[in-house]
């Protein structure tokens, strides 16, 4: 998994954020907006994959999470970076489109059947940890 086993990326980008503060004892060394570029563009770049991924802009797919701001944790929204980074969880995407196609909507699967999509990501999973 990209984000250790709870697969929240929100909670990659404000532990890469948090903990280059308290080693360096710099308070703005990672800001909100470089932890959010470090979790897409960036990452995309390390992957190679930068032409396809990693910044929305004619020509590249269409990957991206619908974020709902509707959660007292994320109310008032001075900065929708530093919400993103530092306050948002999984937990808030109503919507994830890969490749321009919704994938999930409001935890569901449009299209798929959950229970199958489970039980092959666990046979995947369990096939990679054997090898």
């Amino acid at each position: 998994a990209a984000s250790n086993n709870n697969l929240d990326m929100f909670e990659e980008m404000h532990l890469a954020a948090l903990i280059h503060k308290g080693r360096t004892g710099d308070p703005t060394v990672v800001p909100a907006r470089r932890a959010l570029e470090m979790a897409t563009r960036d990452a995309a770049k390390a992957l190679g994959i930068d032409h396809l991924v990693g910044t929305l802009e004619p020509g590249k797919r269409a990957d991206l999470a619908v974020v709902s701001f509707a959660a007292p944790h994320l109310i008032p929204a001075h900065s929708i970076c530093s919400h993103l980074v530092y306050s948002a969880g999984a937990s808030d995407v109503r919507m994830t489109v890969v490749d321009g196609a919704v994938v999930m909507e409001e935890g569901q699967f449009p299209g798929q059947d959950a229970e199958e999509v489970y039980r092959n990501a666990d046979v995947r999973a369990r096939v990679l940890c054997s090898s």
